[in-house]
C-alpha cells in the first residue's frame, strides 16, 4: 500500500507526448521516488484522450501508482468530458472511469454546479474503492470548504493528499505565498495532520523575454518554485514540494507562425539555461548541433550522469540530433528537470542535510 510520507517530490504532467516521453525516459530508480500527477486532456500533438491514461501509466511503468485528474481548460477538453464531470449520483461517471485503472489514484472532482454533499460522498466512495484519493485546489476561496469537509468525512485522513495549485507564479511570488500560507493554515486548523503539496510553475510562455543578448540567442532564469516552497516551510508550515516539471501551466493554441525556433534548454537544480537560434529555422540539424555544443561548453558539469536528457544533448553535439521538432527537446528538458528535482528533494528530506545543501 502506498505511503505518501515516503515521497518528497510530486511533479504534475499533462498527457502530452513531450512530457510523457521525458518521464518515460527516467531511470527506474528515479521513477520509484515519485508519484506523478497526470492531467488528462486533448492537446495538440497529444494522443487521443481515451488512450491518454494508458500511455501515462505505461510511462511511469512497472505497476507504479499515479494520480489521475481532468483538465479544466475548455479548449483542451475532449468530447464527452462533460459527462465524466457530471456530479449526478456523486460523480458516478468519473468514479466508474477511474476505477477501471488499478494504479490510478483519483483526484476528487469539483465543478461549479456540484453540491457539498456530492463532493464529500464522491471522496468517500473513491476512498472505499481505491483506498487513496487526492484533492487539487485551484480556487481556494470556493474549493477549500469542499476539501476540508471531505477530509473530515474520510475513514483515514492518511488516505488523502492535497495539491495546492497556484499555477504560474513568476512575478507573483508574494501573492502566491500568501495564498499558499492562508490555505495551509485553514486546512490544518481543521485537519492538523493533512498532507499538503505546493504545486506551481515559473517556466514562462516565451523564453526570448529572458535572453541575455539582443539577438535572443541565450539566457538563464531561476526556478522560482523552489524559492517559494522554501519560503513557505521556513515559517514552520509543513508541505511537500511539487511543480509542473518545467512546463508552463497553460498550453497555448497552435500558432500560425511557421516552424518554431530551434532551442535546447538545460535544467540544473535551481535554474534553466537555454540556447536558441532564431535565424536558423531552415537549417535545423546544424542549429541543434551548434546549440548543443554551446550548452555543453557552459553546463556540461551540471548535467546528471546516466540521464537520457544529457545523453541526447551529447548526441546532438556530435552531429546527430535525436529530433528536429520542439517537442523532442521539451522531453529532454522535462527529463533533466525531473532528474535534478528528484535528487534535490531526497537530499532536502534527509536528516541534517537541509542547511548544508541549501
Amino acid at each position: 500500500m502506498v505511503d505518501f510520507d515516503e515521497y518528497f517530490y510530486y511533479p504534475a504532467l499533462m498527457s502530452r507526448v513531450a512530457e510523457i516521453q521525458g518521464l518515460r525516459e527516467l531511470s527506474d530508480e528515479n521513477k520509484d521516488r515519485i508519484i506523478p500527477l497526470f492531467t488528462l486532456g486533448r492537446w495538440h500533438n497529444a494522443i487521443e484522450f481515451n488512450r491518454a491514461i494508458e500511455n501515462c501509466s505505461a510511462a511511469i511503468g512497472n505497476n507504479r501508482v499515479f494520480f489521475a485528474d481532468l483538465t479544466r481548460e475548455v479548449r483542451h477538453q475532449p468530447d464527452g468530458i462533460s459527462a465524466t464531470l457530471n456530479p449526478d449520483n456523486n460523480f458516478s461517471a468519473w468514479r466508474a472511469y477511474v476505477e477501471r485503472f488499478e494504479n490510478a489514484i483519483p483526484v476528487v472532482q469539483m465543478v461549479p454546479d456540484a453540491s457539498l454533499r456530492q463532493v464529500v460522498r464522491q471522496a468517500q466512495l473513491l476512498e472505499r474503492t481505491k483506498n487513496k484519493v487526492a484533492f487539487r485546489i485551484r480556487n481556494p476561496a470556493i474549493e477549500l470548504p469542499f476539501v476540508i469537509n471531505s477530509l473530515s468525512a474520510l475513514d483515514e485522513t492518511d488516505n488523502a493528499i492535497i495539491f495546492l495549485d497556484v499555477r504560474y507564479i513568476r512575478g507573483e511570488e508574494r501573492i502566491a505565498r500568501a495564498v499558499l500560507e492562508d490555505s495551509i493554515d485553514r486546512i490544518r486548523s481543521e485537519v492538523q495532520d493533512a498532507k499538503i503539496v505546493t504545486l506551481c510553475s515559473s517556466f514562462p510562455p516565451y523564453l526570448g523575454d529572458f535572453a541575455d543578448d539582443e539577438e535572443e540567442t541565450r539566457g538563464s532564469l531561476e526556478i522560482v518554485e523552489r524559492q517559494l516552497h522554501a519560503s513557505v516551510v521556513s515559517d514552520g508550515r509543513e508541505c511537500i514540494y511539487g511543480d509542473y516539471a518545467s512546463i508552463h501551466p497553460i498550453i497555448r493554441p497552435n500558432g500560425g507562425g511557421g516552424a518554431p525556433i530551434p532551442r535546447i534548454d538545460v535544467a540544473t537544480p535551481f535554474a534553466w539555461h537555454f540556447e536558441r537560434r532564431p535565424t536558423m529555422k531552415d537549417s535545423r540539424p546544424s542549429a541543434y548541433t551548434q546549440i548543443a555544443g554551446e550548452l555543453l561548453a557552459r553546463w556540461d558539469d551540471s548535467l546528471p550522469g546516466n540521464c537520457w536528457g544529457a545523453q541526447m544533448i551529447h548526441q546532438a553535439a556530435n552531429g546527430d540530433p535525436h529530433g528536429l521538432a520542439a517537442q523532442s527537446w521539451i522531453a529532454v528538458r522535462v527529463n533533466l528537470h525531473l532528474t535534478h528535482q528528484i535528487l534535490l528533494s531526497d537530499q532536502a528530506a534527509a536528516p541534517d542535510n537541509l542547511e548544508e545543501d541549501f
